[in-house]
């Protein structure tokens, strides 16, 4: 009989220690769902007192306090932890994530050790060694360990997750739709899988299939806040940004104290050239990251510093960004009115007389953009004290200062061949495209190629082909992958070959200062036949066409060349119609 009741009050005793651990699951997940740890922390202090060496109790404040970033006590109890059960792989797990918050790499790499010795296909513990590795830049051992922890747990749907998040970084989308595709199999009802198969599509222009997994998600969850806020996302990449604004919105009217959602509003704006309503959403952004006590002083200080930069009236970075606003919204006239505002209250502020210039060129007023293109140089020396005083450069490093000023002159003289070359005056053009060259920084945008294309349409219109060669020729040295170097390059050997012929003005026209490459030009009627010119062009186009099978010019070029070598040119003149090329309608009838 006693037997028995012992044999009753042991079952008895697990049957309760069973319910209890469900319970403490359940308090668990609910009180970090609401992110309620602190409450979460007197419940199982409490529990503690009564059970001083359960496992799990002691587990759960330790994780409580982690999500706290308390990292002195989560130590405390996982070391406890470890003294009720010395085999708990998992406490090794997070003593290593706390060692690793503190900086203290080598102790987190041992303590992952020990808990691997323990038990060698705990997968969180090759996961966590996967990411201080790739933060160390080891991409390769990184990769392996979140490849590891699949392998041992191959049901763990977080490790799916990280190894996408692996794949995204690299631009490898199709690895990491694989790896979401495997963990929404495992889990069809995780939001945060479909999260990031949403920005897995977008970023790979799927943007039907972006916000067909957002809609399931919010299926789900109509009201889930990360959903929305990634719906918003694949709008702004698909440059939707009047959807991602009204999204960004609905996120605010749910949850008004979410800082990040008003940044991305404020981004969202920022794309319209809205700046009055950047100003407002930025700035609340801000303020709400100052009363939570948000710690992302990297987010936080880049926050301000563009708010500062095109918010605050008392700089000259407010008016020269209006400027830019008006003027990218096709409004001229409001561009230069923002810019006569800036020189009144700066009359030495180099880059709003550049600013104002490159309007005036676009306005097709050229000599009203040469005498401010001059005042504007004449304030060179303003260039260096402006980057360093505009607040999202404060901090900027000696040699990027210095890059930045060359890379201003470079434009500005750039500009200025312009506004020659329109005015008829080629001559004028080319002394200011050689200042350019001058100043073009040997890295940065400038350096590939820009003052070298000009120069070469500039050499095409006195004629000099030979000349034009090889200054297209430098641009194909420094920007390979650039097709219509390949164009040029062509163009000027079929010139070379009609030793007769020149390029009227009417013939080279430039439409845009910001796309130098969009010319209309009719070839001569008499060009080149069967000589190493046509060789020569004929190659360079076919690099052009490997290197864009889309590039008009190309085919334009080529088209014309058969055509004198009565060879078959209305496939070329065709495509090239077809790709938007204006082919003349001489060559269409021909082609009928």
């Amino acid at each position: 009989m006693k037997q028995l009741l012992l044999l009753f009050l042991i079952a008895s005793f697990g049957s309760v220690f069973a319910q209890n651990e469900t319970y403490y699951h359940q308090v668990f997940d609910s009180v970090a769902a609401r992110d309620d740890q602190k409450n979460g922390i007197i419940f199982f202090e409490a529990e503690l007192k009564k059970y001083p060496k359960n496992e799990l109790i002691l587990r759960s404040l330790g994780a409580l306090n982690l999500q706290l970033l308390k990292f002195k006590e989560t130590k405390f109890y996982y070391e406890k932890a470890l003294l009720v059960n010395p085999e708990c792989a998992k406490c090794y797990f997070y003593l290593a994530e706390v060692q690793a918050n503190e900086n203290n790499l080598d102790g987190a790499y041992k303590t992952i050790e020990k808990g691997l010795g323990i038990n060698s296909k705990e997968g969180v513990l090759y996961l966590l060694r996967g990411k201080l590795k790739l933060s160390q830049g080891d991409e390769i051992g990184a990769l392996n360990d979140l490849s590891r922890a699949i392998l041992v747990e191959p049901d763990g749907i977080a490790y799916y997750i990280e190894r996408a998040d692996y794949f995204i970084s690299k631009e490898n989308y199709f690895s990491a739709k694989r790896d979401l595709l495997k963990a929404q199999e495992l889990d069809p009802k995780n939001l945060k899988v479909y999260n990031y198969l949403a920005l897995v599509y977008s970023y790979d222009n799927d943007f039907p299939s972006a916000l067909g997994a957002i809609n399931k998600a919010l299926e789900i969850d109509p009201k889930n806040i990360e959903s929305l806020l990634s719906r918003g996302e694949v709008y702004f990449v698909k440059e939707d940004y009047l959807f991602a604004i009204e999204n960004y919105k609905y996120v605010i009217e749910l949850q008004p104290s979410h800082y990040d959602a008003h940044h991305y509003l404020a981004n969202a704006y920022y794309k319209l050239e809205k700046m009055d309503e950047f100003c407002v959403s930025i700035s609340r952004s801000i303020q709400l990251m100052e009363e939570q006590k948000i710690n992302d002083p990297d987010y936080y200080t880049y926050a301000v510093n563009i708010r500062n930069e095109i918010c605050d009236s008392s700089l000259s970075s407010y008016y020269y960004q209006r400027g830019i606003a008006e003027f990218n919204r096709g409004d001229f006239q409001k561009s230069v009115s923002w810019y006569n505002r800036g020189i009144e209250k700066f009359p030495n502020a180099y880059m709003i007389y550049s600013f104002k210039a490159n309007v005036e060129l676009s306005m097709g007023e050229n000599r009203k953009a040469i005498a401010t293109h001059r005042v504007s140089l004449d304030h060179r020396e303003q260039i260096t004290k402006e980057i360093s005083q505009d607040p999202r450069y404060i901090g900027i490093s000696q040699d990027s200062l210095k890059l930045m000023e060359q890379s201003f002159k470079t434009s500005a003289y750039i500009s200025l061949s312009f506004c020659y070359f329109n005015l008829g005056n080629t001559d004028s053009a080319l002394i200011c495209i050689d200042s350019a060259i001058r100043n073009t920084p040997e890295i940065g945008d400038f350096a590939y190629g820009d003052a070298f294309l000009m120069k070469g349409i500039l050499l095409l219109d006195k004629s000099l082909f030979s000349e034009a060669e090889k200054a297209f020729k430098e641009i194909a040295k420094r920007s390979p992958d650039w097709s219509l170097c390949q164009d040029y390059i062509a163009l000027s050997l079929i010139c070379q070959a009609n030793k007769n012929s020149s390029l009227s003005r009417n013939k080279l026209e430039m439409k845009s200062l910001r796309n130098i490459a969009d010319i209309q030009w009719s070839l001569p009627d008499k060009l080149l036949r069967a000589t190493d010119y046509a060789d020569q062009a004929l190659s360079h186009l076919q690099k052009a066409l490997k290197l864009n099978k889309d590039d008009s010019f190309a085919y334009y070029l080529r088209g014309h060349i058969y055509r004198q070598m009565r060879m078959n040119y209305c496939d070329d003149f065709l495509r090239a119609n077809q790709l938007g090329y204006p082919i003349e309608l001489v060559y269409l009838k021909e082609c009928r």
